[in-house]
């Protein structure tokens, strides 16, 4: 089902498939299920979701297919693998992936006038880019940037606690986001600019570090020149499937001249609230500290190293 010319009007399971793991589930529903997934493209599986405890994506792993799946099913592996696509809720979501440019309305399931779809109770999809569990659960904290303010040709250091607060040994990908909020061209939501596997024994901790530079806060323009714009953006730590996001929206000083006047609604440009995300409900907060804006002036166009 996945092949060269081979699109599908549906990402549902094909076939009975669906209909076979109900009826497993309807003739021992006292017994746990695992569902092996092979696929070459992220499915629906809202339906799956419901019905499976543990779902592992093993994509079109080869030869040694049978032995990879049986270790991890039997636990002798512990899984730390993370998804590089999004998998929607429903197919009227596609396309959807993480670093989709923000919208006037931002989507707010609970409200009715706003970028959001009206038969759906969630404006996140069901696994989003990023995710994936395994037999032991971790903690970010400690997620602190060396300085607010950098230069033409300044770097940001970052650094994060990551803990395994399991009872199983295990490994996870730390995860580094930024956004920026206000540009003269509108910004993805987040980015991704860097990544990180760490093992951890249980209770034990380890901080990474992130550099972050002038070719993660740019961009090209429309002339197609690598550019640097003043202003603020967010920094955003995550590991497994929560994460937090602070922003805030730059003052007037902040903005250049030709920078328009918003990205995110109408109306003049003023500090905004800062927000806590969780599961794609926003919430006003306490300023989250450790995703303090990192500012960086103007310069002149020139390609990235």
């Amino acid at each position: 089902m996945s092949a060269e010319a081979e699109a599908r009007s549906t990402i549902d399971l094909p076939g009975k498939q669906q209909e076979l793991l109900d009826a497993v589930k309807q003739a021992v529903p006292d017994k746990p299920i695992a569902v092996v997934l092979f696929n070459g493209r992220p499915l629906t599986l809202s339906k799956v979701d419901e019905t499976a405890p543990a779902i592992l994506e093993a994509w079109f792993p080869g030869v040694e297919a049978g032995n990879a799946v049986a270790d991890v099913v039997f636990g002798d592996v512990n899984p730390s693998g993370k998804l590089p696509v999004t998998f929607p809720r429903t197919l009227g979501q596609v396309p959807i992936y993480y670093n989709h440019e923000p919208t006037g309305r931002p989507c707010d399931a609970t409200q009715k006038y706003n970028s959001r779809y009206r038969d759906l109770n969630s404006c996140d999809p069901l696994y989003e880019f990023g995710y994936g569990l395994s037999y032991t659960t971790f903690s970010v904290s400690d997620f602190s940037i060396d300085q607010s303010r950098i230069g033409p040709d300044g770097k940001v250091h970052a650094t994060m606690t990551v803990t395994n607060t399991g009872s199983r040994a295990g490994t996870d990908v730390a995860q580094l986001y930024l956004h920026d909020p206000v540009a003269s061209i509108s910004q993805p939501v987040r980015r991704l600019r860097g990544f990180e596997r760490v093992t951890l024994d249980p209770g034990q901790s380890r901080t990474i570090h992130f550099t972050v530079d002038r070719t993660d806060f740019g961009f090209y323009d429309n002339r197609g020149k690598f550019v640097v714009e003043r202003g603020r953006s967010s920094c955003t730590p995550v590991t497994r499937r929560r994460r937090r996001c602070a922003r805030r929206s730059p003052s007037r000083a902040d903005r250049p001249a030709s920078q328009p006047r918003s990205d995110h609604g109408p109306g003049h440009l003023r500090p905004g609230p800062w927000c806590c995300r969780d599961r794609g409900k926003w919430s006003s907060s306490d300023p989250i500290r450790a995703c303090r804006g990192a500012r960086a002036r103007r310069l002149n166009p020139r390609e990235p190293r």
